[in-house]
C-alpha cells in the first residue's frame, strides 16, 4: 500500500509537471496556483476526456465545438459539429488551440477563432470556419498575442477584441478590431486598466461595456465602456463585487446579469461568490439581484429568454474538500429570483453549454475533481431530466 501511495503520489507531480508545461501561460501567475491544483493534480484516471474547448452556436440546430486539452495532454485542433442530434468530426484547426481561445459567429455565418494557447505558448493566429464548406481559412494574425480576451461583435459587424494575456504573461490593455469585409485587424485604443478573464457585452446604443476580470494579481470590480464612434474607452461603473470566473449575460433592455465567479486573491479560501448582481443602463449602474444557494466559479451560462438565464456546475472552493457542482439553476431577472433546476448528468467545469432549441441545452466535456469529461449530455428542461447522448467526444 506505501508504494502505491508514492506512485500515485510520483504520478500526481509528474501530471502536474505536464500540465503546467501546457498551461503555463495561465497559471503563471499566483492567482491561479489553487485553482490549478485543487482541479488538476487529482485527476489521476486514465479514461480519454478533455475541457477547455470553445462552442458557438452556427444557427438553432448546428454547434460548432473546437480545440480544448485533457488526459492525452496536448492541445487540440480538432473540431465538432453537432448537427440535428447528431456529432460528425469535420476537420482540424490549423492552429491547435489547448485553452483560452475565443470564438464568435460572423454576420455571414462563418465563424472567427482567434488567439489561446499553442503549444507552451500564447498565440496570435487567427482563422475562419466557414459555415457552407466545412473548411479553415486563415485570418490576419493579431497584433498582440492574446489569450483570456474578450470579442464582441460591433453593430457594424466587426469584432473588437479586448485586452487577455500576451505570450509574455502581461495582462494586456491594447483592443484591436477584426473587419471581416477587409479580412484585416488594426489597433483601437488602449483600456484604462490591463485585464483579462474579463466580458464584454454589447449595448442597444452601439457601446461596449467590458466587465470585471483580472488586473494585475487581483480581481477587479471596475468596468469600462468602449466608443466605436470615438474608438475610445471610458470608465465605467464599479461592480459590487471584484470578479473574475464569473458569467455575464445580455437580457431585455440592456439588462446585463452577472453571477458568481472569484474573487479579491485566489490563494485565499472563501472568496468564491454567490452573489448576482445587474447592470442598469439607465441608471448606468449595478444592484445587486439575488443569489445561488451555494457559491460558484467557473460556471457555464445559456440565455433561456429575454428574461431568464441557466446557470450549471461550477467549483466552490469555499468548503473543504474543493466542490465540483452538477446543479443547475434558472434565473428570472423580473423576479429576481433563482431555482433549482435539473441537474447536470455529471459534475463540470470548464465545459461547453449552448441552446440547442427551446429548452434543451447540449453540454460537452469539462472535468471534475477526478477526470476529464469525454462525454455531452443534453438537459432538457420540459421533462426536467439530462441526459449523456454521447460517451466519447474524440
Amino acid at each position: 500500500m506505501k508504494k502505491l501511495s508514492i506512485k500515485l503520489n510520483l504520478y500526481c507531480i509528474f501530471l502536474f509537471i505536464q500540465l503546467c508545461l501546457i498551461n503555463c501561460n495561465n497559471y503563471k501567475t499566483s492567482n491561479d496556483g489553487i485553482i490549478l491544483l485543487l482541479l488538476y493534480n487529482q485527476i489521476l484516471e486514465s479514461s480519454d476526456g478533455i475541457n477547455r474547448m470553445k462552442s458557438v452556436a452556427i444557427d438553432n440546430e448546428r454547434i460548432l465545438i473546437c480545440g480544448g486539452t485533457g488526459t492525452r495532454i496536448r492541445g487540440d485542433s480538432n473540431c465538432l459539429l453537432y448537427e440535428n442530434g447528431n456529432f460528425r468530426k469535420i476537420g482540424e484547426m490549423l492552429t491547435a488551440r489547448s485553452s483560452n481561445h475565443n470564438m464568435i459567429k460572423l454576420n455571414d455565418g462563418n465563424v472567427f477563432i482567434s488567439g489561446g494557447i499553442h503549444g507552451n505558448s500564447t498565440t496570435s493566429n487567427t482563422e475562419i470556419f466557414k459555415a457552407n464548406s466545412f473548411s479553415f481559412e486563415p485570418g490576419p494574425k493579431m497584433i498582440s498575442t492574446r489569450s483570456r480576451h474578450s470579442l464582441t461583435k460591433l453593430q457594424n459587424g466587426k469584432i473588437l477584441i479586448v485586452g487577455g494575456r500576451d505570450s509574455n504573461l502581461n495582462w494586456l490593455k491594447s483592443a484591436e478590431i477584426y473587419d471581416p469585409v477587409t479580412n484585416t485587424i488594426e489597433l483601437v485604443g488602449d483600456l484604462n486598466l490591463a485585464r483579462g478573464r474579463h466580458s464584454s457585452e454589447l449595448l442597444s446604443d452601439g457601446r461596449v461595456l467590458i466587465i470585471g476580470g483580472t488586473v494585475g494579481n487581483q480581481n477587479t470590480n471596475t468596468t469600462e465602456i468602449f466608443d466605436p464612434i470615438a474608438k475610445t474607452f471610458s470608465n465605467g461603473p464599479l461592480l459590487n463585487s471584484p470578479r473574475s470566473y464569473f458569467t455575464s449575460t445580455l437580457l431585455a433592455g440592456d439588462k446585463i446579469v452577472i453571477a458568481g465567479g472569484i474573487s479579491d486573491d485566489l490563494n485565499i479560501q472563501g472568496n468564491y461568490l454567490s452573489s448576482i448582481e445587474n447592470y442598469n443602463i439607465g441608471l448606468n449602474s449595478f444592484a445587486l439581484s439575488s443569489q445561488f444557494p451555494d457559491p460558484k466559479g467557473i460556471h457555464s451560462q445559456v440565455k433561456l429568454s429575454s428574461t431568464k438565464v441557466l446557470f450549471c456546475g461550477g467549483a466552490n472552493e469555499n468548503v473543504t474538500p474543493t466542490v465540483i457542482e452538477k446543479r443547475c439553476y434558472i434565473y428570472d431577472s423580473v423576479a429576481s429570483s433563482v431555482v433549482e433546476s435539473a441537474s447536470m448528468v455529471e459534475e463540470r467545469i470548464y465545459n461547453t453549454m449552448d441552446l440547442i432549441s427551446m429548452n434543451k441545452i447540449l453540454i460537452c466535456g469539462g472535468n471534475n475533481l477526478n477526470r476529464y469529461s469525454n462525454t455531452c449530455e443534453i438537459l432538457d428542461l420540459d421533462i426536467n431530466l439530462s441526459k449523456i447522448i454521447i460517451s466519447e467526444i474524440y
